[in-house]
């Protein structure tokens, strides 16, 4: 068996463990709200787009995945740095 088709047999279950990923972190977010679940989150998101990208001769998937990931590390992204800088300004503020 070649390489091409190893790769095109394994892939989904890799990509499906990596969407596994994303859902679990997402749904910690939700429940908890917290600024680190929130990172775990980007993160994952950011891991699984990366995947997708170097995959991609092998995989090909759908734009309208590739776009809906990237939106929501956007739309997630503002809310991360307010988080980040509240952290900052409590350190600043409280001593500690």
């Amino acid at each position: 068996m070649n390489l091409e088709k190893t790769l095109a047999s394994i892939l989904p279950d890799l990509l499906d463990s990596e969407w596994r990923v994303v859902y679990k972190a997402g749904q910690k977010w939700l429940k908890t709200g917290r600024a680190e679940s929130l990172h775990e989150l980007r993160v994952a998101l950011r891991t699984l787009h990366s995947q997708l990208r170097a995959y991609q001769p092998w995989f090909n998937p759908r734009k309208r995945i590739v776009r809906a990931l990237r939106h929501l590390a956007h739309a997630t992204g503002p809310l991360r740095d307010a988080e980040v800088r509240a952290d900052l300004f409590a350190q600043l503020v409280i001593p500690g």
